[in-house]
């Protein structure tokens, strides 16, 4: 073969062998699912405040259904797609739990007062639809006795939840009631959290997110 079509040939190969290496990286990165402010991707390694917001937040014994408390939860906290690459991810890091309903927890038990000690972290996987992988550290159920809270005993739980992360388009509380808003969603299929005796907790409810100041549209994609 002449010289010429042998160099010819090796650039072909050489292009080739190239292509497939960067459609390869390219497919990796695109398969990683990312956050988005108002359908731009928010750069990697900057973070956006973000405010969230629950009508309805379940804590379900998981042995005993009946018994569970309920609360309206509205925390503040940060969504960022790392620096480099990867998964987008989420920190909730102030929360306030109000409104707490209790059911059968206790026969003397009736009402609570609910704290998260620590930050939840979460970490989005891809798939149809969404999850966001949620840990939570230190969730603090404080029960009273008697409705006069003459005596207290705590519970803390802890553990890692699979959510279901569904777009919405609007950011409002009224949007979130109405399942309009962007919001993560647990229930029976998120897993458990466990306490220090090892009795399993399930959460029912969703967590809707929207961007701070202004509350602009947080998506995930």
């Amino acid at each position: 073969m002449p010289k010429t079509n042998r160099m010819l040939l090796l650039s072909v190969v050489l292009l080739a062998v190239s292509g497939v290496g960067m459609g390869g990286a390219a497919a990796s990165q695109a398969a990683f699912p990312h956050w988005f402010d108002e359908e731009v991707m928010i750069p990697e390694g900057s973070a956006v405040e973000n405010k969230t917001y629950s009508p309805e937040l379940t804590f379900r014994v998981a042995a005993s259904p009946k018994y569970f408390v309920r609360c309206v939860l509205r925390d503040f906290g940060k969504v960022w797609n790392p620096a480099g690459g990867g998964a987008g991810r989420d920190e909730s890091s102030e929360f306030t739990y109000s409104g707490c309903s209790v059911g059968e927890l206790e026969p003397t038990m009736c009402t609570a007062i609910v704290a998260d000690l620590e930050a939840s972290k979460g970490e989005l996987e891809t798939g149809s639809p969404l999850k966001d992988h949620v840990t939570f550290k230190g969730i603090e159920i404080l029960m009273g006795s008697f409705c006069g809270a003459r005596s207290k005993q705590a519970y803390n739980y802890e553990g890692k939840l699979t959510a279901t992360l569904i777009n919405g388009a609007l950011t409002t509380e009224i949007g979130c009631k109405e399942k309009q808003d962007t919001r993560d969603v647990y229930g029976p299929t998120s897993g458990v959290l466990k306490d220090s005796a090892g009795e399993e907790a399930v959460v029912e409810g969703m967590d809707c997110i929207w961007g701070l100041p202004g509350g602009f549209v947080i998506t995930a994609k």
